[in-house]
């Protein structure tokens, strides 16, 4: 696609949360949105109470998972959409 025919294709956005590594086997955490996440920054925490199923998880009242790094890619799907994938690298720290 170039920039001159004038054609805008929708973005799809991804957030993915991984701890420790960007291995696949560290996703604990994944979703799809039609709008842009908020402005995220490395030492900002993501909250247990994001999603249901973490709620009662062990450590939810002393723990937290702190940004450590943050990837950003951007791929088309031509001719359908384009993407832009946030990753998360995440540690758990003590509160």
């Amino acid at each position: 696609m170039s920039f001159s025919d004038n054609s805008i294709i929708p973005t799809i956005y991804d957030l993915e949360i991984y701890e420790n590594s960007f291995d696949d086997s560290n996703m604990i955490y994944s979703c799809r949105s039609l709008t842009p996440f908020t402005c995220l920054a490395v030492g900002n925490y993501v909250d247990y109470m994001s999603d249901d199923h973490w709620e009662s998880a062990e450590g939810v009242k002393t723990e937290k998972f702190v940004i450590k790094e943050i990837q950003h890619l951007f791929y088309p799907v031509y001719p359908t959409h384009d993407i832009q994938k946030i990753m998360l690298l995440v540690k758990k720290e003590r509160y």
